[in-house]
């Protein structure tokens, strides 16, 4: 897989090999240098960016979101000389890597809050199991926040709908992460930028093969099953077809030599993915 990150959001790349469960080695030309993440089975487990290792050099990789990059899958095989420098959930990371690119991006006299910095969030299964054993002790105002938390808010709209300050409200939600009482709302699962490649099997007339982890979920966030997709050619115009599952495609579509053909598609090119309920 290759691209560009003016093309590519960085954090919609890591969640994407992450959910995708993805094991390998991506390297990104960004303007400090050559910059290698880790992936174990969707885990980001090491990173270095020249003298930067693990977790501070993911935070440099969002202070310029520039470069190309290029990952290489190793399959189930983790590259064991790569010695283990970041042992924090994919959501954690992620969450203080932008925070701290927010922190730095204000700094330099930026005016508003941006919103990728910060993301939404969601509820885990694992709210009530701690609520139920009442080890989770709140304040009214935190309490305040957590009713808040729907996947469709900001740190920044539940501190304005609230009236707490906002550093209050992101100290709150990363201790929340933390106990993984909270996790981040990942919409990318439901608009994929994924890789067209060549399938080495034969598909049906007008169907590409999606990774089964991707299909399932995004039925799974949709409450339907999705066995169709539509994409955006970068020429304009909107294609859809019939999404076969397949095995560990990770950020790739496959399609059959006649597909390429007659949408004018390119090996390698990366097009807007999302799910529909049928074809039409």
């Amino acid at each position: 897989m290759t691209g560009n990150l003016g093309i590519f959001s960085l954090a919609d790349l890591l969640q994407l090999l992450s959910s995708s469960t993805q094991t390998g080695n991506l390297t990104i030309d960004h303007p400090e240098g050559e910059a290698h993440v880790y992936f174990d089975s969707g885990n980001i487990v090491h990173a270095e960016l020249n003298d930067k290792i693990g977790e501070q050099a993911i935070k440099t990789l969002f202070t310029q979101e520039q470069g190309d990059f290029e990952f290489f899958a190793t399959g189930n095989t983790f590259e064991t000389s790569v010695e283990r420098t970041i042992n924090k959930n994919t959501d954690m990371l992620l969450i203080q890597a932008l925070g701290s690119a927010e922190d730095a991006r204000l700094a330099q006299g930026a005016q508003t809050m941006s919103s990728l910095a910060i993301p939404y969030f969601v509820k885990t299964n694992k709210l009530n199991q701690t609520q139920a054993d009442s080890d989770l002790s709140l304040e009214p105002k935190e309490v305040t926040i957590l009713q808040l938390v729907n996947g469709q808010r900001t740190v920044q709209t539940m501190a304005i709908e609230t009236g707490i300050d906002i550093n209050d409200v992101k100290s709150f939600i990363n201790r929340m992460v933390e106990a993984e009482v909270l996790s981040i709302s990942k919409p990318e699962i439901r608009v994929a930028r994924l890789v067209v490649r060549m399938s080495d099997t034969s598909l049906p007339h007008n169907t590409v093969a999606v990774d089964k982890k991707i299909l399932r979920n995004w039925s799974k966030h949709l409450n339907y099953p999705v066995s169709y997709i539509k994409c955006k050619h970068p020429d304009g115009p909107i294609l859809s077809f019939k999404a076969e599952p397949r095995d560990k495609l990770g950020p790739f579509m496959e399609v059959s030599r006649g597909v390429l053909i007659q949408h004018a598609l390119l090996v390698d090119m990366a097009l807007l993915v999302k799910p529909k309920r049928e074809l039409s």
